[in-house]
């Protein structure tokens, strides 16, 4: 099993294939989820204040040199918004690192997947050329995508049911999102292990759809698991748009990019239905008293369809708009402690 011992390639959007990265001989690594609010505050001062608190957190770790943005060897570019736009615009004069550009279509038209496969084609032939892979090897992209979506599918399972600590869960997905591991990573796997077979008998059940990639600082997991909530799991730090199945054996980058492509759920996805369509359907079958949005301030992207979101699912809703500051972080806490007992007082 390949384990990467190359530079380190970063990315932020979950649309992107990690094992682009083995097969070129790098290692894959998706930081978001290890920022904070000192870090936003930092990054403040290359962007506009009303700039997504997520975007601010990855400059400013890349201003200090903290956490893993410092160890970051070359970029995937795919920017999903303007702020990313602008973050990648930054990100190669400040860290030195290359940034290479991606364009993901909004659009879900077999043209628009054809076209993204033909991005990641150049995304790989552009590594080559520039001296930073010594090629790519399919084998190699095959094996780790298997191993990739096996250790996935093993943690979504934990995800969706309700029995692990919450606490125990985000820490669990938050490892996975940062350091990508496969099936091969043995101490990893018994973790999923332990908090899929855990006995929880939870007073209450909530889902919980953080997104997109908002930087987590426990405040939501650690509420739940203080009044013996369980917590089922959602949205892009919670696995999803990682295509389930086997994958090609000796898949290429386009072939990759194509599944992943399919995959993505996400509210920025146009036509989305099908995206409230999953959500709608999770939240059934998982039988859950309600429903945590967490969105990141000035991000529009699933915020903007909060009504569309209460309308539809068959549970109560609260939305949280976050930044990662101490104040709205009292403000979030007060709203959530105020759903819960609401749910609590409806048992």
């Amino acid at each position: 099993m390949y384990h990467g011992t190359g530079p380190v390639l970063a990315y932020l959007c979950r649309a992107f294939p990690p094992a682009v990265a083995a097969g070129l001989g790098m290692r894959p690594l998706r930081p978001v989820h290890r920022l904070s609010g000192a870090m936003a505050r930092r990054g403040e001062e290359q962007v506009r204040p009303d700039v997504c608190p997520a975007v601010k957190a990855v400059l400013g770790a890349a201003l200090t040199g903290e956490g893993p943005v410092s160890g970051v060897d070359v970029w995937a570019g795919l920017a999903t918004c303007d702020g990313t736009r602008r973050l990648f615009g930054e990100l190669e004069g400040m860290t030195r690192a290359p940034v290479i550009p991606l364009h993901l279509p909004s659009t879900r038209t077999p043209e628009a997947a054809g076209y993204y496969a033909g991005e990641m084609e150049a995304f790989a032939g552009y590594a080559v050329d520039r001296d930073l892979s010594e090629g790519w090897d399919s084998a190699r992209a095959g094996e780790y995508e298997a191993a990739f979506r096996g250790a996935a599918g093993s943690l979504r399972r934990a995800a969706l049911s309700g029995r692990a600590d919450p606490v125990d869960l985000a820490g669990l997905l938050m490892d996975f999102s940062t350091a990508c591991p496969t099936g091969g990573d043995a101490e990893l796997a018994h973790r999923i292990d332990r908090a899929d077979s855990r006995e929880y008998s939870p007073t209450c059940r909530v889902a919980v759809l953080e997104v997109p990639g908002a930087p987590g600082d426990g405040l939501i997991p650690e509420a739940l698991s203080a009044r013996g909530a369980g917590m089922v799991a959602l949205g892009c730090g919670a696995l999803w748009g990682i295509p389930e199945g086997s994958p090609p054996p000796s898949p290429s980058p386009g072939d990759l990019a194509r599944e992943y492509f399919d995959a993505v759920l996400c509210a920025r996805c146009r036509p989305n239905d099908t995206v409230f369509e999953h959500l709608e359907r999770t939240v059934d079958e998982t039988g859950v008293d309600g429903l945590v949005v967490t969105t990141m301030r000035f991000c529009d992207m699933w915020f903007a369809e909060r009504l569309r979101i209460r309308a539809r699912m068959p549970v109560p809703v609260l939305v949280l708009d976050r930044d990662l500051s101490p104040a709205g972080r009292e403000t979030a806490a007060n709203r959530l402690d105020a759903f819960l007992d609401s749910l609590e007082a409806a048992l």
